[in-house]
């Protein structure tokens, strides 16, 4: 059987899972984001499949500017910490 043929306005572009099948993601469209395949092989190069806690991790100590730090926030904690910014500010 012949390969179908590739779409050549969508060559350039990867499908790529917010929440990783290996830690349970799914293939549905809320899932998926598509990027360019560049972005999408360097993400996968420098973080693989890790959680986004290690990637924030990561980010801080061998990345960013000692000034500033990433932060990562679980969903169910952000609005906590937007109302501690909130007094901040």
């Amino acid at each position: 059987m012949a390969k179908k043929p590739k779409d050549p306005t969508r060559h350039d572009e990867n499908r790529h899972h917010l929440q990783c099948r290996s830690n349970g993601g799914s293939n549905k469209d809320e899932n998926i984001s598509i990027l360019p395949r560049n972005q999408h092989c360097a993400y996968h190069l420098l973080f693989s499949n890790m959680l986004p806690p290690t990637i924030s991790h990561i980010l801080n100590d061998k990345f960013l500017d000692r000034r500033w730090k990433l932060v990562c926030v679980d969903i169910r904690h952000y609005d906590k910490v937007q109302a501690f910014v909130r007094q901040l500010t």
